[in-house]
């Protein structure tokens, strides 16, 4: 959240803007969080990405799983009040309905393989890291696909969170500790 409460004023813009506003290092804590950009941040505040991970992280302690339904009326409720929002996440949650609304986003838009799914997936790897040695990497990387899958029907797009989310569990655990690298 605070990395991209740092970028959201940079978010896209052309490349090198933060560094050209912060040429060096801000180390009395003030100046980084300066809000605005094109969807007029206020500072600190952070993007869809993070906001999107709140409701999944929310509806993962609420229901110990990704629930479909749970998540998607999440999802639902914050799009309605969202001022930015993924094209192809937008896409996918103007259907009322869960089911088939990934595949038909897919379809009006000729692709569906972008990033959003990764940058929201972090709840994942927290809700997992407690998971025994020999099932981690397995529900791990299936319940990120399983969150993707509401949003993005392109397999890229569930194998990119997939992996981030099962790096980002084994990087809180501090590396491969666990004897489950041959799991997946």
């Amino acid at each position: 959240a605070c990395g991209d409460a740092l970028g959201a004023p940079f978010e896209f813009g052309p490349p090198n803007q933060y560094s050209k506003r912060f040429p060096r290092a801000m180390l009395d804590g003030t100046g980084e969080m300066i809000g605005g950009g094109g969807f007029g941040w206020e500072p600190g505040e952070f993007t869809d990405d993070t906001q999107m991970a709140i409701a999944l992280a929310e509806s993962l302690i609420e229901n110990r799983r990704v629930n479909p339904e749970d998540l998607w009326a999440r999802w639902r409720a914050w799009v309605a009040e969202a001022r930015d929002v993924g094209s192809i996440t937008g896409s996918s949650l103007r259907h009322t309905d869960w089911e088939g609304a990934a595949k038909a986003a897919h379809m009006s838009m000729g692709q569906s393989a972008g990033n959003g799914a990764l940058m929201r997936v972090t709840p994942v790897a927290l809700a997992c890291v407690h998971l025994a040695p020999g099932l981690a990497t397995r529900i791990t990387m299936q319940a990120a696909f399983d969150q993707v899958a509401l949003t993005h029907h392109d397999p890229a797009a569930g194998w990119g969170a997939a992996i981030a989310a099962e790096g980002t569990r084994r990087i809180i655990l501090g590396g491969a500790s666990y004897d489950d690298v041959d799991e997946a």
